[in-house]
């Protein structure tokens, strides 16, 4: 679970890019024309379409974040950096001790004292590095506060060991004393591990192996970032193109079919010429995931994955059996799809381009936080007032323009417990980029509420509910920008970005994970799995969820060898997480228009319960069982719904 004693996040806590999804970050645009008066001046546009980026002293501050709000500067931070480091030796007092409530008791407010402080030192490295990339003594803020993590990592590591070493009685002794009482739930979980825990030199011979065991996506992503080489293709323009990730990512959107079937061709014989490497990559990776698990007596790789938070297999064989039951919406959209793009015959190369003409929907930073406040409102003006606050022209909440140098796209850090949390947006005016701030502002709200409930020890929250107030947020702002928008074409741009949401997260990354499961199954069951195998298995899932046999979509040799592109399948079984997570939210978000008040009430419940239960009892307690279809069935009716209405104003009169 995401109650992980002593660590500290020293990058912004966002998950992975969705997988196979785009490059994960995005170039800073220019502001755009119709921005409030307080949008960069200095961004914008040449006759030869050069773009230009305000340096970010040029920006208006109230629309940037306030560091000083975490230290005054990199002086104050130094100072209380190098303060923190003379209390580390505290740690070691308690050593072998904590079998005494009073003595544990002591250790545990002093280490998770000290882990508060690191993250806010953290806090503070990570925004002034990401503000301006190019400042080399920043960026060394965020290597020192690194360092100081680890080490303190290593001296506390024996604290749940040890724990875990005392008698059982003595244990389930501590864990009901008084004394101990507020971090009792703590304590249950580390004593809930204790039938995967291993002896003093075991632990320390698996946390050796773990390096052995990154391995696999180490090289992974040497070979992918810099090794592959690519050829050339001649586009419909006469452009000669670099076929690699990036251009794959634009022409595989091409509205030009042929680009697209160039891009193809030329991108995925690179990885066909290279999949026994990647095989026995994904191979190594799928033996450590095993290893892994045996060690730890767990019944499989998935039981142990799914562990470290409590939940349940069950969750995950769930959702493979409730999408696949939804298929037939799945086909239904992509015979849509073939109907509105012209085609005879839907190919796998024309999943990504636009199914409409692009309709510009601008929104100035002032009118995108009314909007988002008025889609919102169903949770009661508390949460809109908070929200509002957050996201006001000098709450100190967001850093929202693009600026020479700034990182580029978008996250929230909620890390500084005591202190606010900050977002980081490069915000153009667009209607994605309104969307990215309802989403980014529900993860701020999310870690805002926690963090004013919960004493620190519980404010983290689980991964598996990481993304629920984000895309609640964003499935609110869409049924609201809808539910007032009469013009044809801007309903049908809408619509088209829901479904394909729901195709991309729900069913793509289904199938993602059901693939996992098979693969890690096949090592299981003793098996040393080739290219051949992987192919196999990719190919019959591409048949299943793209409708191959029955006409849907014709599925090619070319693109079974899609396997060896995804990265998450070196993450340990995290894809399912993207489906569950936008599952809830959709599901969650349907109650409370439903039933207001109630099911607001138990919403926000869950925001405020951080990881003081675990995420499934948290979700449960909301009103959502992950454990159910039920929750598939509401979300997807909400995907069948929109299918409706594009079909019908699609129709050929």
């Amino acid at each position: 679970m995401a109650m992980i004693l002593f660590t500290t996040s020293c990058t912004p806590p966002a998950s992975p890019p969705a997988a196979g999804g785009g490059s994960g970050t995005a170039t800073p645009p220019a502001a755009p024309a119709s921005a409030s008066a307080a949008a960069p001046a200095a961004a914008t546009a040449t006759a030869a379409e050069k773009v230009t980026v305000a340096e970010r002293a040029d920006l208006d501050p109230r629309y940037q974040w306030r560091t000083a709000d975490l230290y005054a500067d990199d002086a104050a931070w130094q100072a209380a950096h190098a303060a923190l480091k003379a209390r580390f030796p505290e740690a070691s007092l308690f050593v072998g001790k904590l079998g005494e409530a009073a003595v544990l008791e002591q250790a545990l407010d002093t280490l998770f004292g000290i882990s508060q402080q690191l993250q806010k030192l953290s806090s503070y490295a990570n925004r002034v590095a990401d503000q301006d990339t190019r400042v080399a003594a920043r960026a060394a803020l965020k290597g020192e506060i690194q360092a100081t993590a680890s080490e303190f990592g290593r001296q506390v590591a024996y604290v749940e060991p040890e724990l875990l070493l005392l008698p059982a009685a003595t244990f389930d002794g501590l864990i009901q004393d008084p004394r101990l009482a507020r971090y009792r739930h703590y304590l249950e979980d580390v004593a809930r591990k204790r039938p995967h825990t291993l002896s003093g030199p075991e632990e320390e011979l698996l946390a050796q192996a773990e390096l052995l065991g990154r391995a696999p996506e180490n090289v992974y992503d040497i070979l992918t970032g810099s090794d592959l080489k690519f050829g050339k293709m001649t586009d419909s323009a006469g452009r000669e193109v670099d076929i690699g990730i990036p251009m794959y990512m634009r022409y595989r959107a091409s509205a030009d079919r042929s680009d697209r079937e160039k891009i193809f061709d030329g991108f995925w014989m690179v990885y066909k010429d290279y999949q026994n490497t990647f095989a026995t990559l994904l191979s190594s990776q799928l033996n450590a995931d095993v290893f892994r698990s045996k060690a730890r007596k767990y019944e499989n790789s998935l039981q142990a994955s799914l562990d470290s938070e409590n939940i349940p297999s069950v969750v995950y064989t769930t959702m493979i059996e409730a999408v696949n039951q939804h298929l037939p919406l799945l086909h239904r959209y992509l015979a849509l799809r073939k109907k509105l793009l012209g085609l005879d015959q839907l190919y796998y190369h024309d999943l990504y381009p636009s199914l409409l003409p692009a309709v510009e929907l601008r929104y100035g930073y002032d009118e995108a936080v009314q909007e988002i406040a008025a889609a919102v409102a169903p949770l009661g003006p508390e949460y809109v007032q908070q929200l509002t606050a957050g996201m006001a022209p000098g709450s100190g909440w967001i850093d929202v323009y693009p600026s020479k140098g700034k990182r580029t796209g978008a996250y929230m850090s909620g890390e500084a417990y005591d202190v606010h949390p900050f977002v980081l947006l490069n915000y153009d005016g667009s209607y994605d980029d309104m969307s990215t701030l309802a989403h980014e502002m529900g993860h701020a709200l999310h870690s805002h509420l926690t963090n004013t409930t919960q004493p620190f020890q519980y404010a983290n929250y689980s991964t598996f509910i990481a993304e629920i107030a984000s895309t609640f947020n964003e499935a609110l702002l869409s049924r609201h920008v809808l539910g007032k928008t009469t013009d044809r074409q801007q309903r049908l741009y809408l619509l088209g970005e829901t479904l394909e949401s729901y195709r991309t997260v729900v069913f793509r990354q289904s199938m993602f994970a059901e693939f996992e499961l098979l693969a890690h199954q096949l090592v299981e069951a003793g098996g040393s799995p080739t290219a051949e195998d992987f192919n196999r298995i990719y190919r019959s899932l591409l048949n299943k969820y793209y409708g191959h046999d029955q006409g849907v979509t014709v599925i090619q040799d070319r693109d079974q060898v899609e396997w060896a592109f995804i990265p998450h399948f070196y993450y340990n079984y995290y894809v399912y997480a993207y489906v569950t997570g936008f599952i809830s939210a959709n599901a969650l978000a349907a109650r409370v228009l439903e039933q207001g008040a109630p099911a607001v009430q138990a919403y926000l419940g869950m925001l405020r319960g951080g990881s003081s239960k675990y995420p499934l009892e948290l979700l449960q307690g909301a009103g959502v069982d992950m454990t159910t279809v039920q929750p598939y069935q509401v979300a997807l009716q909400q995907f069948a719904q929109a299918l409706d209405e594009v079909e019908r104003l699609t129709a050929t009169p």
